[in-house]
C-alpha cells in the first residue's frame, strides 16, 4: 500500500477537516482512526 495509499488518506482528510490517527507495533497491523466532523444541514434547529 505504501505511499499511495498515505496519499490517498491525505486527501479524505484534508478535503473533509477530518482527523486521522495511526496505530502500530512493530511486527504487527496497524489501526487506522478517521475522525469525520458533523456538518448541520441547512436549515436544521441548531437546539436539537
Amino acid at each position: 500500500m505504501g505511499e499511495a495509499w498515505a496519499a490517498n488518506c491525505r486527501k479524505i482528510v484534508d478535503r473533509h477537516n477530518a482527523t486521522l490517527t495511526a496505530e502500530s507495533e512493530p511486527e504487527q497491523s496497524a489501526t487506522i482512526i478517521f475522525t469525520l466532523p458533523i456538518h448541520k444541514l441547512k436549515g436544521e434547529l441548531h437546539n436539537a
